[in-house]
């Protein structure tokens, strides 16, 4: 799911799943994408961010 999905769609893309992963840099969230979260952590969904230094491992 892409930013744009999430929003456009706001909580209702989220509510399917029991816990959700970014995996990518997002810098830029928007009012309707924070209150999508918010809503789904408050419904009693797990968010978790994975930097690139995780995927990669740390710098050489």
């Amino acid at each position: 799911m892409g930013d744009e999905h999430l929003h456009e769609h706001g909580s209702d893309a989220l509510i399917p799943y029991s816990a959700v992963i970014c995996a990518g840099h997002h810098e830029y969230w928007t009012t309707e994408m924070l209150d999508a979260l918010e809503i789904y952590l408050e419904a009693g969904g797990t968010f978790s961010t994975w930097l690139e230094t995780v995927l990669t491992g740390p710098p050489r």
